[in-house]
């Protein structure tokens, strides 16, 4: 993790620390640095405990986050004001308030095993106030937008997996990671087993492929084919059948990762990134067809806001909401593990179904 420090003299002095630790002796563990204890809390107490891709999270956020600000002085140096001065950068940056707690909660057990280790005497993250930040509203696809998009995707290297995400509100990494295994056609099912992810073991160097089982038992779950998904997973069957012959040889599956419902023209699994740039690409092709006929029509053009794999979720759920289905089954289907969650991600929906559901009475009288 660390560049500037020699190898093996850095496995000497993580032993040397252990050894001190481990017997209460106070050396070297005095004056030891962040970085260095990071490296013991990232060996001894989370490389065996936590999922691989916990594990690179947290070594993540530490060295973009939490290294360029305090990697370097000692723990027993570290004050309240070096914590805060780390998220005050954070929101110069504009990171989300998301990714502010989730560095939060890092350090904070990064100190407090300094201090069931007796290296330091408090926890100096106590007392943190994060930046305060203005909630954004969630982007959700209206019923006109969702009518454009979908025809502005129709063609687009990614279009069935919107439409597969449209259909069912899986999440993406839930869709790239689908077999053909999971899609039971004739029950018209599908059984979200796992997630594809990305990570980087080392800065640097390429990002790898991993399935990933979900977080919680909800996530493992049945989710019904509409007609229109079924058509959808046969006509992508289809052609990647057609794909595999075209190509011959060139269409080589990663070992490990065969049996893909999406991948690259060349069998490959697809990266998240992709879809992302795909979808920019879309709604800017969108943007300029609404900027020209605005123009012929002499008004202002009606912008389409940015959408990504997650505006497919929610809108998703929002139709769902919209059409009357219970909260308990778009629950389920969303995998969310609790209703509350389903309910406060989905409330702007089921306020304006209670404004309708008011009228009906009005109507009525």
């Amino acid at each position: 993790m660390y560049d500037d420090d020699n190898p093996k003299r850095l496995k000497k002095a993580l032993e040397d620390m252990r050894y001190e630790l481990e017997h209460g002796i106070r050396g070297k563990v005095n004056n030891v640095t962040l970085d260095k204890w990071v490296e013991i809390w990232l060996t001894e107490y989370k490389a065996n405990t936590v999922k691989e891709s916990t594990y690179l999270l947290y070594r993540n956020y530490y060295e973009w986050y939490i290294k360029p600000q305090i990697g370097r002085l000692k723990i027993k140096d570290i004050k309240n004001v070096h914590i805060q001065k780390i998220f005050n950068a954070m929101k110069d940056k504009e990171l989300s308030l998301n990714t502010m707690k989730k560095t939060y909660s890092i350090i904070y057990d990064i100190l407090n095993y300094a201090l069931n280790n007796d290296i330091i005497l408090k926890n100096p993250c106590v007392g943190i106030a994060l930046p305060k930040q203005r909630v954004k509203k969630r982007r959700v696809m209206t019923t006109a937008e969702q009518e454009i998009f979908e025809g502005a995707m129709q063609g687009s290297t990614y279009e069935n997996v919107y439409k597969v995400a449209l259909c069912s509100g899986m999440r993406i990494g839930e869709i790239l990671g689908l077999t053909w295994a999971d899609v039971d056609f004739e029950n018209s099912l599908i059984s979200v087993n796992r997630t594809l992810l990305y990570y980087q073991s080392r800065k640097g160097e390429k990002c790898l492929p991993k399935f990933q089982e979900p977080k919680t038992k909800a996530g493992k779950r049945s989710i019904p084919m509409l007609t229109q998904m079924t058509r959808v997973l046969k006509l992508q069957k289809l052609q990647q059948n057609t794909q595999r012959v075209e190509l011959g040889i060139n269409y080589q599956e990663l070992e490990g990762f065969e049996n893909l419902v999406f991948t690259t023209k060349f069998g490959k699994p697809v990266y998240e990134s992709y879809i992302n740039e795909n979808l920019k690409y879309i709604v800017s092709h969108i943007n300029k067809q609404e900027i020209r006929k605005a123009k012929e029509e002499g008004r202002e053009p009606a912008v389409f806001e940015k959408i990504t794999p997650h505006t497919l979720r929610h809108t998703f759920a929002t139709r769902a909401f919209e059409k009357g289905m219970k909260p308990k089954t778009v629950q389920e289907i969303l995998g969310h593990s609790s209703l509350s969650m389903t309910m406060d991600l989905y409330t702007h929906v089921t306020e304006e179904t209670k404004v309708e559901e008011m009228k009906k009475l009005e109507r009525q009288a």
